[in-house]
């Protein structure tokens, strides 16, 4: 059975056509500073990953800060799951 993204990634991504990322909250982070778990320099190169496959990378973003929310944006992350998509909403149009 496959556990991790770099299981997935091993197989040339053989099976799925998109992948769910959850983003944990870094406790303590600053406000305005990078707010998950999974550092820009690894998101970047799982979103490169999986274009190179044809396969979306989606995200889950526990909490919604606007500044955390544009920071993926500007990395290139276009999926999202949620389970507060009306918070989710707000937070990416303020």
């Amino acid at each position: 059975m496959l556990n991790t993204f770099a299981d997935t990634a091993a197989t040339d991504f053989a099976g799925p056509y998109h992948v769910q990322l959850p983003l944990s909250d870094a406790h303590g982070a600053p406000r305005g500073r990078w707010p998950w778990t999974l550092m820009p320099y690894d998101l970047r190169q799982d979103l490169a990953t999986c274009t190179a496959a044809g396969v979306d990378l989606k995200v889950m973003p526990w909490h919604f800060q606007t500044a955390g929310l544009r920071a993926l944006l500007d990395l290139g992350v276009r999926w999202y799951a949620t389970d507060g998509p009306t918070r989710f909403a707000v937070a990416v149009t303020v």
